[in-house]
């Protein structure tokens, strides 16, 4: 049949190399030889002592290895002698370097696909996961989620949203989320606000942030203000409770304007001994 045996005598192949060593390590079979520098490029397989365990396509003296495709000179991929992989380049900087061209357009350098569907079903999710070194364990770090907000049965129901999870003593947590129109919730996700914060929210003096901010929070089922020019918990400003009353100074007012200090009111035709009167009105 024409079929071409090295060292075996039932070849399968127009050209079949057999080698039967186990021994641990690396086992060249086929090499490439360039007749100035030895050896460029080498097929095999590596063994644990008892079995082969991958198959091996190697380069020797440091080379990088290039994979070409369609008969050109053009090289898709690079593995240089640093292990740093190079698509669309010839000399990778990182561990994964992709390069590509879009002319005044997106360039989509990476593609993730969830390929699993059922009518009604919502559950499937695509992620990007980032994980940490742990006293030798490979842990979880972070983790950035493409999620259903329905069920992509059509496209009047294909709404996704974008959620952001970090590590926190060992557990793995939502802390931002964006849906599909648009909402942008952290802590939780938003509810119909274009922004929502589940929790405290911090506005810091930029030439003194260690001291000098504002905090916007609910305490008790009351809205507050509070300033700070020392650090620590802050000044109460303002406050408004869930029936409408306002407080200034205070923190649980019982009037629809309730002020602890004083009033100062600036403008008209301010004089000794006046009160503010109301109209008929």
């Amino acid at each position: 049949a024409g079929l071409v045996g090295v060292g075996t005598a039932a070849p399968a192949h127009k050209l079949t190399v057999a080698d039967a060593t186990l021994t641990s390590g690396f086992v060249d079979v086929i090499g490439v030889n360039n007749t100035t520098t030895g050896h460029t490029a080498i097929l095999g397989y590596e063994a644990n002592g008892s079995a082969a365990t991958h198959s091996v396509l190697r380069s020797a003296n440091n080379l990088p290895l290039a994979f070409v495709t369609n008969n050109t000179a053009v090289k898709r991929m690079v593995i240089d002698s640093a292990g740093l992989v190079g698509v669309g380049t010839t000399a990778p900087q990182n561990l994964m370097h992709i390069v590509g061209a879009a002319d005044n357009a997106d360039l989509t350098a990476l593609k993730l696909y969830n390929n699993d569907w059922a009518t009604g079903e919502t559950g499937q999710s695509v992620s990007i996961q980032f994980t940490l070194n742990r006293n030798g364990t490979e842990k979880q770090a972070g983790k950035i989620l493409v999620g259903k907000d329905d069920d992509f049965d059509d496209g009047a129901s294909a709404d996704s949203n974008m959620q952001f999870f970090t590590t926190l003593s060992n557990t793995v947590t939502e802390r931002m989320r964006i849906s599909s129109a648009g909402l942008v919730g952290i802590g939780a996700a938003s509810e119909g606000g274009t922004l929502e914060v589940d929790g405290e929210i911090r506005v810091r003096n930029a030439s003194d942030r260690a001291n000098d901010f504002a905090r916007l929070m609910w305490n008790s089922e009351v809205f507050q203000i509070k300033t700070s020019t020392a650090g620590g918990y802050g000044t109460l400003g303002l406050a408004q409770d869930s029936a409408g009353n306002v407080g200034i100074g205070v923190s649980d007012p019982d009037s629809e304007l309730e002020i602890n200090g004083q009033i100062k009111i600036t403008g008209g035709s301010p004089g000794a001994d006046k009160v503010l009167t109301s109209d008929a009105d």
